[in-house]
């Protein structure tokens, strides 16, 4: 397995990306998520986490907007992740 850690912004979409991890603040998250669907290759996942609970709602439904499903939601005591 190869990994790369970068800002997704700066990021050449082409080769395309198998997973994406994010462990960021929601607005980061809500302002790449496009980019992160251009980013990865047909069935692809997105893996995020850093953000607060009450931003759930919010991220999900952008999400959901840009063409992305939810997949599995974990949760522990002050954080949520996302897959």
């Amino acid at each position: 397995m190869e990994y790369t850690e970068l800002d997704i912004r700066l990021r050449d979409t082409n080769p395309f990306s198998e997973i994406i991890i994010a462990n960021i603040n929601r607005n980061i998250i809500l302002r790449d998520l496009p980019i992160y669907y251009k980013s990865l290759s047909l069935n692809g996942d997105l893996l995020i986490s850093g953000f607060l609970f009450d931003d759930v709602n919010l991220i999900l439904r952008d999400a959901k907007k840009i063409g992305f499903n939810l997949i599995n939601k974990k949760t522990k005591i002050n954080g949520i992740c996302f897959t």
